[in-house]
């Protein structure tokens, strides 16, 4: 029997120092796993560097003095790493038992995969949706990539493993996404090189979401996720198409504020429909500029 792949992790922290040390320690308790371990810090403002300096030894620390973005951060590690398999992890996630193993046996046995995600689950113990099987804009997009190798379109970046060489053949992350988008566009690059997108369903981590944006107002984080799709559908589909789902999201905004202005809410319901009529003018905005 052939030799499992080899494995290494990048880990890109912002300002997550408090969860850091949980996910670095359940990384370590599997050391017979993996080759190097990276953080990459995108200038965080609190103790996560010196804390890794301090503590973890094991880690080879790259120190931003910007942030760079999260693409960015993992490209960065990655053309230093010369191991088969690339583990790129959150720092707001905890590797469960025979996690690492489990990846490598899978890629080694899956030689059409280029990508998989891993079983996410959240603080509560509940498994939660990890995996798409259509980009953006719904059954606009789906003639676009009919063609394309695999059923799943793309999986949630706060947990996935990529062939290195495949990284390598792609030239890694698109670094014009800065936060949001990166993971879809990285999956979908993959399937373009004839490489399938699969979920590991044996390899589990807890996964807090969000930790990296939590000190960031909901609005924000919101259209910068708007910004984000846009982004995806501008580099991706032909003008046509984007003009259509356009038109469709800038109708459904425009129904969702009229609603949400013209009817009456229950006390209990008041702050929940004002973010909800904030986020759909956001989308508006946003998808205006597309039609």
């Amino acid at each position: 029997m052939s030799a499992l792949p080899s494995l290494s992790i990048i880990i890109v922290n912002y300002n997550t120092a408090d969860l850091l040390p949980a996910c670095l320690d359940s990384v370590i308790a599997q050391s017979d796993q993996w080759q190097r371990l990276f953080v990459v810090d995108n200038n965080s403002t609190d103790n996560s560097v010196a804390l890794i300096k301090q503590r973890y030894s094991q880690v080879e620390l790259i120190d931003n003095h910007e942030n760079v973005g999260f693409g960015t951060a993992n490209n960065q590690a990655a053309v230093r790493c010369g191991s088969d398999l690339l583990f790129l992890l959150n720092p707001d996630t905890v590797l469960h038992p025979r996690c690492l193993v489990n990846i490598r046996e899978y890629m080694h046995h899956q030689s059409l995969v280029g990508l998989g995600g891993v079983k996410m689950i959240t603080c509560r113990g509940q498994a939660h949706d990890t995996i798409e099987h259509d980009y953006p804009g719904g059954h606009y997009s789906k003639a676009l990539f009919a063609t394309l190798p695999g059923s799943i379109a793309w999986v949630l970046g706060a947990g996935m493993v990529v062939r290195k060489e495949v990284m390598d053949s792609i030239n890694g992350f698109d670094e014009k996404f800065f936060l949001y988008g990166e993971d879809i566009d990285l999956c979908l690059r993959i399937r373009m090189a004839g490489w399938e997108i699969a979920f590991i369903d044996e390899a589990a981590i807890t996964h807090l979401e969000g930790q990296s944006e939590r000190n960031v107002a909901p609005l924000s984080v919101f259209e910068k996720k708007m910004k984000a799709e846009i982004q995806f559908l501008t580099k991706h589909y032909p003008i046509n198409v984007q003009r259509k789902i356009g038109w469709a999201r800038s109708i459904q905004a425009v129904w969702r504020i009229f609603c949400l202005s013209s009817l009456p809410a229950p006390p209990k319901q008041k702050f929940r429909n004002q973010m909800k009529l904030e986020q759909y003018r956001i989308a508006l905005s946003l998808y205006r500029a597309i039609i």
